[in-house]
């Protein structure tokens, strides 16, 4: 392995450790909802967002 290689596999493995979701694909009706939630004018604060799902902070 290179040391080209050896980098580019430890920014992968980071990448990959610090983002659990990475290469994993949206359910189709998850993207849907996701491109709908673009296209609406209708947008909420962070801070409504937490208190609709309970989280404090």
């Amino acid at each position: 392995m290179t040391l080209s290689e050896l980098r580019n596999f430890i920014i992968r493995t980071i990448y990959e450790v610090s983002d659990p979701d990475s290469g994993l694909e949206l359910r189709p009706e998850i993207e849907e909802e996701l491109q709908n939630s673009l296209v609406s004018k209708v947008r909420i604060s962070a801070d409504e967002a937490a208190k609709k799902l309970g989280v404090e902070w």
